[in-house]
């Protein structure tokens, strides 16, 4: 994941403090968290075709349990759980 600050050059001190703050707010777990989500798209675009069904899948579950998961680094877990909704999705949708 990245994240840009730029003051166009005004306040190189407020870019540096505000780039702080974020990085105090995301947990290091996350990059491990968002590869994991990157490697399971395939996944949700195979079983969901419709891009506003995906959209749906993705908010209901990263916005949940899952997303706080992958907040605490328990990757392998929101891995499984993910699954299980994919799946759960998959037999209500037939």
């Amino acid at each position: 994941m990245t994240i840009a600050v730029s003051t166009a050059g005004a306040s190189p001190h407020i870019a540096k403090k505000l780039r702080t703050e974020i990085e105090a707010l995301v947990p290091p777990h996350y990059g491990k968290f968002i590869e994991m989500l990157g490697n399971f798209r395939d996944k949700v675009k195979q079983r969901i075709p419709d891009l506003d069904a995906q959209r749906a899948f993705w908010e209901d579950n990263i916005d949940g349990e899952i997303g706080m998961l992958g907040r605490f680094g328990e990757v392998e877990q929101a891995w499984q759980k993910l699954s299980q909704n994919l799946q759960t999705y998959q037999d209500r949708h037939k």
